[in-house]
């Protein structure tokens, strides 16, 4: 039967095959040339469009979502590129229809609670103090009447590693629920930012347990945060503002009065006033820790924090 085959019909019979195997492989594999063929990349993709009135929100914000999020900030209702800013959210097909605008909250930026109706719906406002659970004011011993007490008001939470750690995970959580996709993506950012301040923090509790003698008066209570958190032998606090003594009489009567309870130590602002407490105990044996509570020339907050941490241990 094989003797059969004639040489002609083989080559034919090859030929055939030969030609159906091109035609086969030109239809199914894909033109690498043809412009339509792309690959998607990550950089392309919309951002989840977000607010803020504090550039240390910002930092936070940036570190969960980092190339997931596009973040401006804003530090009034009266900036006009914040209206600017809300039209063209959910111009964009791709995008987001809605924005997040998180608000520092506890009464620092009560125009952001607005936000939301004004904005017609294109934002959604979060205050980030909802999410710290260590919110209770602490009463401290004053200075100027040991009698009577200074209690905190608002609390400057981001001078707590506690407090910003809490806040950190809260964004995480939000950021997760508005955008679904990338929920773990924004989990795990969080939670690895988190081990930055517990690592911080620990190790400075570690050295501050060699000051635990030192004692540290308050000016003003928005250091509450940052002593409690650090767990600082506090003895008073004062509020130069509620005195009634002329400049002279204002310097001598602070220093005697932190004299008496035994302060060693005053942490007050960066306030350079004839009346500020820098200036009235300038050439004392008081050691002065003069911080900007804001971290106005700071946008990093693990920077700022450490800055601040450093010039308080240096005067301890």
């Amino acid at each position: 039967m094989f003797l059969r085959i004639r040489k002609s019909d083989v080559i034919i019979f090859l030929a055939v095959f030969l030609l159906v195997g091109i035609l086969f492989v030109v239809k199914e594999a894909p033109n690498i040339e043809n412009k339509n063929y792309t690959v998607v990349n990550d950089s392309s993709l919309p951002k989840v469009q977000i607010g803020t009135s504090f550039p240390m929100i910002a930092d936070w914000i940036n570190a969960v979502g980092k190339d997931k999020v596009e973040v401006k900030i804003f530090a009034s209702p009266s900036d006009n590129s914040l209206v600017d800013w809300t039209n063209k959210i959910g111009k964009n097909r791709r995008g987001f229809s809605q924005g997040l605008f998180f608000a520092m909250g506890d009464g620092f930026d009560d125009w952001t609670k607005n936000l939301s109706s004004s904005s017609g719906g294109k934002l959604v406002v979060i205050p980030l103090d909802q999410f710290i659970s260590s919110s209770s004011s602490i009463a401290y011993p004053d200075v100027f009447n040991s009698k009577k007490t200074i209690s905190s008001g608002q609390i400057y939470y981001w001078l707590s590693l506690q407090d910003v750690r809490q806040i950190i995970q809260g964004i995480g959580r939000q950021l997760g629920k508005f955008d679904v996709g990338n929920k773990e993506y924004y989990i795990n950012n969080a939670y690895d930012y988190s081990i930055k301040l517990d690592t911080l923090l620990r190790s400075t509790l570690d050295i501050l347990k060699n000051f635990h003698s030192e004692s540290v008066a308050l000016d003003g209570t928005i250091w509450s945060p940052l002593v409690d958190n650090l767990q600082i032998h506090t003895v008073g606090a004062f509020d130069l503002s509620s005195t009634q003594y002329n400049l002279d009489k204002l310097g001598t009567v602070l220093r005697t009065d932190l004299k008496k309870i035994g302060a060693k130590t005053i942490i007050t602002d960066t306030n350079s006033d004839p009346q500020s407490a820098s200036t009235l105990l300038e050439n004392s044996s008081f050691k002065v820790v003069n911080i900007d509570p804001w971290g106005i020339d700071s946008s990093d907050y693990m920077d700022y924090i450490r800055g601040v941490i450093s010039d308080l241990m240096r005067s301890l």
